[in-house]
């Protein structure tokens, strides 16, 4: 544990830059500083964790936010990341929107026209779990390609795949999704990454490991991820 930083926080301001650039506050840390991301001491079998995201969507185009706290397989690393994406796609929602509109000849009535614009905006929040074949948690951060497909009725369940584009990469995950809503959404599109990852031993380290370590207790699907 650093002494110095007894939180493992260092700097604590999540709108600062270096608070997702930096890592921690340890120079030479993984992902710190001065650190290397490819350290076999630190290195796991893959990375696991757990999200809450915001997605909202307007007719084919659609953007996302979310906060993750991630731990590396082994439990070696922890730290929390943040993303936001944007990209293209369909929702059948949207879809049965435009085609009512069009028998009902929308376009020749403003009122009915603005009524149907109105339809093709929508927001919805989800809760994820994230697994991913990074051996080190700074392998997370940076810019990522993601397709996604999700569908229900009254609760929506999906995944979203994300790879690195990054030549000679080999990064990449999936996000196991669950939320509220109905339909059918299909997309892909870009995002960006940052990470922070916790000093090893620390208060705020602990804390993030054995929320990641209670919700794998209520999720059977995370009993076999890692073995």
């Amino acid at each position: 544990m650093n002494s110095s930083d007894p939180s493992g926080m260092c700097n604590a301001n999540p709108f600062s830059g270096s608070f997702w650039t930096n890592g921690n506050c340890l120079a030479g840390a993984v992902g710190g500083p001065s650190g290397d991301s490819s350290s076999s001491s630190q290195s796991g079998a893959g990375t696991e964790g757990y999200c809450v995201s915001l997605n909202l969507t307007y007719a084919i185009a659609n953007g996302q936010v979310s906060a993750c706290v991630v731990k590396t397989v082994n439990g070696r690393q922890v730290g929390v990341t943040a993303t936001w994406g944007y990209g293209l796609g369909v929702d059948s929602g949207d879809l049965k929107t435009i085609a009512k509109g069009i028998l009902e000849k929308a376009s020749g009535q403003p009122l009915r026209l603005l009524k149907m614009l109105k339809g093709l905006a929508d927001a919805s929040g989800d809760a994820t779990w994230q697994t991913s074949n990074a051996t080190d948690l700074s392998q997370l951060r940076g810019k990522f390609n993601y397709s996604s497909f999700n569908g229900g009725w009254v609760l929506n369940g999906g995944w979203e795949r994300f790879h690195s584009p990054c030549k000679g990469s080999t990064v990449s995950g999936t996000d196991w999704s669950l939320g509220f809503g109905g339909g059918i959404q299909m997309g892909s599109g870009t995002s960006e990454t940052g990470v922070h990852i916790f000093d090893s031993g620390s208060l705020a380290a602990r804390v993030a490991s054995d929320e990641i370590n209670a919700f794998n207790a209520l999720n059977p699907f995370s009993w076999f991820y890692g073995e």
